[in-house]
């Protein structure tokens, strides 16, 4: 078969294969090629075919060695030979490196004869950049995983019962005393840590996630080496391996100060009951007595209840006093120690963008004044994507100056609703105190599985400033809205209507103000409406409301303020508390 003839056969299918192919006679002329192998090597048909390799070695868009290497591999492939080479690097008309992986093979004619070879080629990513891109990926894991908080790890449990860790981070140096290579090689040191008390329930977790294949949590306390005791939390998610060994990817962190301080909170509360049981105890006694005496002194009955009253009122004034102070104390405290670090922190934001911007503008600098060819300068450039980092610098900056502006709005909120300190008669901003109070119940207006997202509307009008006992105004706005959300959860039919809750505050006169808190809960039936201010009494669940709450808020607006609350409600359609207060407290 002449190679025209060939040429015939083969044009189709070079026509429309997507892959860079040529076909060359005994001499290495060009016959037929590929659009794939034009495209690949910048060329036409008009230049080379009909013409030698070595005529056409200048069109190509690489260098010269690789069409030498076609060359000298030619007249072992016309022998009958086949070559595959793997991959070869060229050099591009624009002197970059790149990589090419070719096979040649030899063609026969209707007489069997070798007519001539057929080359396929494909250019290739490089080797070394695939390993350079590796090595820096796992550079950047290795650098993140040293900068978390804690210790990052693969944990192995093989059927046998034996255990490895295929990778584990620098963290567990701080956390467990102990090296990675230390832990690699003795894998028991990290189980060896748990505290013998604790064991159990570790053991147990395990068990269940390799069994179950659930994610796997754990807390307790270990022992490190040099005899501390800390409290760890453990995560990770676990994965079924082919050798049917179990593989978890997980994050172990110190917990202690939290667990302290949890520990510290439930002493307060245990020893908080206490007094209260205890003087409970000792008012219970007395009401027993003072019930004694009525019968025995039956012209006493209306001093002894009113008696009664007054220490029943006094209990509920105790428990409030010191739940709310506790709460203030608390507030005040976390507030405080959070708003130093973060005005360090949003103080030197500014500076860290100015640094940023010299930085850009020396490197601006050097790109005007070195070499613009330089190799090795373009690709660190594209390594570390410079133009992306110039774009993304500032607005990392922005991200971080904006979160610290709402740190510090939510600290100036805490502060506002502590009112820390400040128990003498003051004049405050009534609106300051509603917006406390509601970012304090902020979590609780969210939406859960459990209970619907809540709105607050409000219809905030200008009113004065105000003479008056700030934080046991706040005190009063948190009980009634939080149970302005409890009548809007307990409702049954909160799926079918709007859940929200409007607060409404507006001037009367010159001499008085009015709040309003309106809600669209489950309403409260009349003859009860009458009952709302008695002391221990609830509308609330068995063992949900202490009854105390609204009677605290009496004594506040009432007694202490001089004010008013109003009640307005109707069954499923909601509850309306409205509160009445002077601008100015009267003297007394």
């Amino acid at each position: 078969m002449d190679c025209s003839v060939s040429s015939r056969l083969f044009q189709p299918l070079l026509q429309y294969t997507p892959a860079a192919i040529a076909m060359f006679d005994r001499q290495m002329t060009h016959l037929l090629v590929s659009q794939q192998w034009l495209q690949d090597y910048g060329l036409t048909e008009d230049q080379i075919i009909g013409r030698s390799l070595p005529d056409t070695a200048q069109l190509y868009r690489i260098s010269p060695s690789l069409l030498t290497r076609w060359q000298d591999t030619s007249p072992g492939c016309l022998r009958g030979k086949e070559h595959q080479d793997e991959g070869s690097h060229v050099f591009t008309a624009s002197g970059e490196k790149e990589w090419v992986q070719w096979e040649m093979s030899p063609w026969k004619n209707e007489q069997g004869e070798i007519g001539g070879v057929i080359i396929s080629s494909r250019f290739i990513l490089p080797w070394k950049q695939q390993e350079n891109l590796l090595q820096q990926t796992q550079a950047r894991f290795l650098n993140l995983s040293a900068n978390l908080p804690g210790m990052l790890f693969q944990f192995l449990r093989y059927e046998d019962g034996t255990i490895a860790y295929p990778f584990i981070s620098s963290g567990c140096q701080d956390l467990f005393e102990l090296s990675p290579p230390e832990i690699q090689e003795h894998p028991e040191l990290i189980v060896n840590c748990i505290h013998p008390s604790d064991r159990e329930s570790y053991d147990e977790s395990i068990s269940v996630s390799a069994r179950l294949l659930t994610p796997f949590y754990w807390e307790g306390r270990i022992l490190t080496p040099s005899g501390q005791t800390k409290w760890v939390e453990a995560s990770s998610r676990p994965e079924k391996q082919p050798n049917q060994a179990v593989l978890w990817d997980g994050l172990v962190i110190d917990t202690t100060p939290r667990k302290i301080a949890e520990i510290a909170l439930q002493q307060y509360q245990e020893h908080l009951t206490e007094i209260v049981q205890k003087r409970t105890q000792e008012l219970t006694e007395a009401n027993q007595q003072l019930q004694i005496e009525i019968k025995e002194r039956e012209t006493k009955t209306q001093q002894l209840e009113e008696l009664l009253t007054t220490l029943q009122r006094t209990q509920a004034q105790l428990i409030q006093t010191e739940k709310m102070s506790s709460l203030g104390q608390l507030v005040a405290g976390v507030a405080h120690e959070i708003n130093n670090p973060i005005n360090f922190i949003y103080g030197n934001i500014n500076y860290l963008q100015d640094y940023g911007q010299d930085l850009f503008s020396l490197i601006e600098v050097y790109d005007h004044c070195c070499d613009h060819n330089n190799l090795e300068v373009k690709a660190t450039k594209r390594a570390i994507d410079l133009e992306f980092i110039q774009q993304d610098f500032p607005q990392i900056l922005q991200s971080m100056k904006s979160g610290a502006e709402r740190i510090q709005n939510i600290i100036n909120s805490l502060k506002t609703f502590s009112h820390h300190n400040e128990s003498d008669l003051k004049w405050a901003d009534i609106h300051k105190g509603l917006d406390s109070t509601l970012m304090i119940l902020s979590n609780r207006l969210k939406p859960n599985p459990y209970k619907p997202h809540i709105d607050i509307i409000k219809n905030y009008q200008e009113i004065p400033f105000i003479e008056c006992y700030a934080g046991q105004l706040n005190q009063v706005f948190l009980c009634m809205l939080n149970n302005a959300i409890d009548a809007i959860e307990y409702d049954k039919r909160r799926d079918k209507k709007p859940n929200h809750i409007i607060i409404t505050t507006q001037k009367i006169n010159e001499e008085q103000i009015k709040i309003t808190i309106e809600d669209t809960g489950e309403g409260i039936e009349e003859d009860l409406q009458n009952k709302l201010f008695d002391p221990f009494f609830t509308t609330k669940p068995v063992g949900v409301g202490t009854g105390l709450g609204l009677t605290i808020c009496y004594q506040i607006i009432v007694e202490k303020h001089k004010g008013e609350i109003l009640v307005e409600s109707q069954p499923q359609e909601g509850s309306q508390f409205t509160i009445i207060l002077p601008i100015r407290l009267p003297k007394m």
